[in-house]
């Protein structure tokens, strides 16, 4: 889905309520950063799928609900995505150098999609210090489930039904495995679900973000 179209969801939000925008540098990439909220709150970190940057969740009213609610978010376009060049980097280590850059200490992090790909090996791998995670049909999410559970992470995993790539059931495997974890699923939405419903996707997350330590 284009952003053109994602922008329908919301209308557009007012200059002095815009999220406030900069660039990082960390494990060699200049970072885009979209950023809302109190710096002394808690920290929630939004990636993107492949086909979404950081500016998805300002389209879709995610940053302002978020912020609203007590929490200090940042979006980010990974590298080679949006605004920030492609970069020849450790993908492992890409995200612990950049909440160290963003001063993010143990943020919750939202995961959909591509964005397992980075996030989970740092999260089991112990480089990646976080008090949640929001896995979106994560890529890497059957290889990584047994590492999330020795962890002892708080997991939400949010699915659409009708994700093809994807299924239910592999997300129903996670949460069996995963101690503590909890499932949502979006029924008739498909892989990036979140887009059936930001309102109620803001509203888990924010949900979950109190619930983690």
């Amino acid at each position: 889905m284009s952003l053109a179209l994602v922008a329908c969801f919301r209308d557009p939000m007012p200059d002095d309520t815009a999220p406030r925008a900069s660039t990082v540098e960390a494990a060699g990439a200049t970072v885009h950063v979209l950023e809302a909220g109190e710096p002394s709150a808690p920290a929630v970190l939004l990636l993107h799928g492949r086909s979404f940057t950081s500016a998805t969740w300002y389209e879709l009213g995610t940053l302002e609900a978020l912020s609203g609610g007590g929490q200090r978010v940042v979006a980010v376009d990974l590298p080679g995505f949006g605004s920030t060049p492609a970069a020849e980097l450790d993908q492992a280590s890409f995200l612990p150098a950049l909440c160290d850059a963003l001063g993010l200490d143990r943020p919750l992090v939202v995961a959909p999609s591509m964005a397992g790909s980075w996030c989970l090996p740092a999260l089991n791998s112990g480089a990646l210090a976080a008090r949640g995670l929001v896995a979106v049909a994560p890529v890497g999410l059957a290889e990584h489930t047994a590492g999330l559970d020795a962890l002892g992470l708080p997991v939400l995993l949010v699915w659409g039904s009708e994700d093809q790539g994807f299924p239910v059931a592999l997300a129903e495997r996670a949460a069996a495995a995963i101690a503590g974890a909890e499932l949502v699923v979006f029924e008739g939405a498909p892989h990036p679900c979140y887009l059936d419903d930001p309102a109620r996707f803001a509203a888990l997350v924010l949900r979950f973000s109190s619930d983690c330590p």
